[in-house]
């Protein structure tokens, strides 16, 4: 199966699956042993003024757009997830991680999603939640992927009896809808209810907060980019040797519930290790840490800093700390941690954060709690995670089915690292799908190119008229809203890529949605959209761009009302000018030659200006 897309024949079977898990989960958590924070003596909570010290920032709340995807490639949703991702990131971290960034977004954009980054200080919670708020209203569901140090929200709500420390709560930017209070102004947030909307999270959430990571002398920027490569290298299909299997390590007081626990990993492998009883001791949990499982579920009592295991009721397994993980260097990608307060990522040397920051190839994702808490009722995190959704997306099903009904449990839970990632299984062969519409005298042409078509039998084209206005001419939502799909040919096109299609029985004036379908035998995926119009309304206008991706020469079709002076300029994924030149149009229309052999491979916006107008189209440079 290809990433990212659930097979159309099985979603009703799947989905129906999904609901009647929910009978199946835990009987009563009061029969559950809770987790509590291990020696409070030498890991001590945050203190008060370390915590608003991370929540309260005396600056002027901004942010600055530094690049929006242009263009029109995106693949079709799934069910209700998203294919738009905004990424927020710390001002000051962002120019010591900018190219790793730029090689990200264009690789997210290859991978069919929506990208919008923004460089931003805020002077608290409050007000970068309202700027999601104003995202959401204006674009609807979208991922978002928060990098660096930004102000977290603090809570009080759910502690356990003789809990009393507030603690990071990342719900609070994933509901956009609910009421938050802080009703005794203290700093910390203590009842949350629907408001206006709901309580349930309407975005999927993750983020890298590196700063803390002080072991071994490292640096926020040197972590951070190290996971950037790490993520693209994952993403292009190196799974470095990791395996297709998970690993249960259940310790002494959940051992009754090991076997129901370790057992939804089944969701997504068919080989799974469960350990328990007199196995979970620290020594062979190291050692399973390099055993290239893919998943790894920890049920171990915790502080941020260390793992710590039981024989029976005494304290005598031994200890895991972040530093045996920093110098272990798991070979693991994905881990849950059940584990109390191990994703308190605001904690010096978080270990949630060290599994997935360690400078290696591996370690992507670290779901967890910031409180005394876990995941419960696994099969509804990993039964999503098994049939292809994204981790966000997964997550956020899970807060939604079983997360916000115990606040206790659940309330601190997180997800750190990117949202997008998937298990490896449902990472797409298909790694770039370029699919562009231009007006062809009455009719308009499409076109597409796939660079890997393995298992593709045809490809099928629908059509919608638009549902929503034009941004301007190159930024248009053709991933959301209601269409009327048509399909236009009535047997699958088929041959060798690049593909064309002329859509004739169109009118003018009328922007229209097209969405390519490829065929894996009798299943049908979607793999992108674009839209196009026979009309345009600016005097100066990109006809056409071809080769697209291209190598050395981009060749560049212009029309315009008049003879006049046109400057082309080339924007890097940053908006930073990386050439500019000027030509003399000609009348009607005229084909321009630019060399592109001094560009890196990615994304590139190509604008052409003039007095009479301006227009824009992305083109991809790769070789």
């Amino acid at each position: 199966m290809k990433r990212g897309f659930l097979l159309y024949v099985n979603s009703y079977f799947i989905l129906s699956c999904l609901v009647v898990l929910q009978v199946y989960a835990v009987g009563s958590y009061n029969d559950i042993p809770r987790l509590f924070w291990v020696d409070k003596e030498h890991v001590p909570p945050m203190s008060e003024e370390e915590l608003k010290a991370l929540a309260y920032f005396n600056v002027v709340s901004h942010h600055d757009v530094i690049y929006r995807s242009g263009g029109n490639r995106l693949y079709e949703r799934t069910d209700d997830g998203s294919y738009l991702l905004l990424m927020i990131v710390n001002e000051e971290l962002y120019n010591d991680i900018s190219d790793n960034l730029n090689e990200f977004i264009t690789q997210t954009e290859s991978n069919g999603y929506t990208v919008e980054l923004w460089t931003a200080e805020y002077a608290d919670a409050e007000d970068l939640r309202a700027e999601l708020q104003d995202f959401w209203a204006e674009n609807g569901d979208f991922n978002c992927f928060m990098i660096g140090t930004l102000p977290v929200a603090l809570s009080e709500i759910g502690y356990f009896e003789g809990e009393g420390t507030p603690y990071p709560i990342d719900l609070f930017f994933m509901d956009l809808d609910g009421e938050w209070e802080d009703t005794d102004e203290d700093g910390y947030y203590d009842n949350h209810d629907d408001g206006d909307g709901d309580v349930e999270p309407d975005i999927s959430f993750g983020r890298i907060y590196a700063e803390p990571l002080t072991y071994h002398s490292s640096t926020e920027a040197e972590l951070t980019n190290n996971y950037l490569e790490k993520v693209m290298a994952y993403c292009d299909g190196e799974f470095y040797d990791v395996e297709q299997k998970g690993l249960a390590f259940v310790d002494d007081d959940w051992f009754d519930s090991a076997d129901e626990w370790g057992g939804a990993l089944y969701y997504c492998y068919d080989d799974v290790d469960i350990i328990k009883g007199a196995d979970t001791v620290d020594e062979i949990y190291e050692e399973k840490l390099i055993e290239k499982y893919e998943t790894i579920l920890l049920c171990a009592h915790s502080n941020p800093n260390y793992h710590a295991f039981k024989i029976g009721n005494d304290w005598t397994g031994g200890e895991t700390w972040f530093y045996e993980v920093y110098n272990i260097e798991p070979i693991c990608h994905f881990f849950n941690l059940f584990a109390c307060s191990n994703c308190q990522y605001t904690y010096t040397n978080c270990m949630g954060s060290w599994y997935i920051l360690v400078p290696s190839n591996y370690g992507l994702t670290s779901v967890g709690s910031a409180k005394t808490g876990a995941m419960l009722e696994f099969d509804q995190f990993y039964s999503w995670l098994g049939v292809g959704y994204n981790f966000g997306d997964a997550f956020r099903h899970w807060f939604e089915d079983v997360g916000i009904n115990n606040k206790d449990w659940h309330y601190g839970m997180t997800l750190l690292g990117n949202p997008l990632l998937k298990i490896s299984e449902y990472m797409n062969d298909v790694e770039m799908v370029v699919f562009n519409a231009s007006p062809l005298n009455d009719a308009i042409m499409l076109e597409w190119k796939v660079d890997d078509e393995e298992g593709i039998t045809g490809y099928y084209i629908y059509r919608s008229p638009a549902t929503m206005e034009l941004c301007d001419r190159t930024e248009l939502d053709v991933g959301r809203g209601v269409f009327e799909w048509k399909r236009l040919n009535d047997y699958p096109i088929t041959g060798k890529s690049p593909y064309s299609y002329v859509d004739s029985d169109v009118n003018e004036g009328t922007r229209y949605i097209y969405r390519l379908d490829a065929l894996y035998g009798e299943n049908a995926v979607s793999l992108a959209r674009t839209s196009g119009s026979i009309s345009s309304s600016s005097p100066l206008s990109i006809v056409m761009v071809y080769p697209n991706p291209v190598s050395e020469k981009l060749h560049i079709v212009i029309e315009s009302d008049i003879d006049t002076e046109m400057d082309i300029s080339i924007y890097d994924i940053a908006g930073r000018v990386v050439r500019n030149e000027s030509i003399k149009t000609k009348m009607l229309k005229g084909d321009y030659e630019l060399s592109t052999a001094e560009l890196d491979d990615g994304v590139y916006i190509i604008r052409a200006s003039s007095d009479s107008g301006s227009d824009t189209v992305r083109v991809v440079v790769q070789r």
